[in-house]
């Protein structure tokens, strides 16, 4: 009865990639997924099995929400206890959903926060301990973007995931144009000034000197 609910419709409405049912046990009851970029249902592949196997998306008290890592990429998972309309227990299962950041799902966060970002895994950077608790690493690869760096703890509590964020240097580019906008004038003023004391110099005072020479 439950499956009969489950319509494509409501994958797409809720965008998640996969919503998963299962019991106090840890069995799954019902599992089904949706393909956002083939727009028809998939089955569960062994990377989300292996994720619903963890012993943290089996919490019965709590719900809990996180990035995990898959050997497809990243998922964001949510999870949440099955309880009564009340919101009273004990639990009856656990309900499990996901996203799978594919692309189009990047593409989408980066549309909404109107940066270009990128979720990375196993970065550099964290490897080699530069990105740890409230640390941030900041690059500027060009003369005009800024890239900045931030670890993030997946679900098992690990920062094994970076966020990257890059973005156009508005303001100093602003500041740059305004810059060359003011040497510019500057350079023209002092150009039309010598010009006009050049001129008046000439008119004044030479052509004075001039013509007492001569007389």
């Amino acid at each position: 009865l439950v499956n009969d609910f489950l319509l494509s419709s409501s994958f797409m409405d809720n965008k998640i990639s996969f919503l998963v049912f299962k019991d106090i046990n840890g069995d799954i009851v019902l599992g089904k997924g949706f393909d956002h970029i083939k727009l028809r249902n998939m089955e569960l592949d062994e990377s989300i099995e292996e994720i619903l196997e963890s012993d943290v998306l089996l919490d019965l008290e709590t719900v809990n929400t996180g990035l995990v890592v898959t050997e497809n990429g990243l998922v964001m998972i949510s999870t949440s206890p099955i309880l009564t309309t009340d919101g009273k227990g004990p639990a009856l299962g656990i309900t499990i959903c996901g996203r799978i950041l594919d692309p189009m799902e990047v593409y989408r966060l980066s549309e909404t926060t109107s940066v270009n970002l990128q979720l990375v895994e196993n970065n550099d950077a964290i490897a080699d301990g530069e990105l740890t608790g409230s640390a941030y690493y900041v690059t500027r690869p060009k003369y005009d973007t800024i890239t900045a760096f931030k670890a993030i703890k997946d679900m098992n509590g690990v920062e094994s995931i970076a966020l990257v964020v890059q973005s156009d240097r508005d303001y100093f580019n602003q500041a740059v144009i305004m810059l060359a906008y003011f040497v510019g004038a500057s350079v023209l003023s002092g150009l039309i000034i010598g010009l006009i004391a050049i001129i008046a110099t000439n008119r004044y005072i030479l052509e004075k000197i001039i013509k007492l020479s001569e007389e």
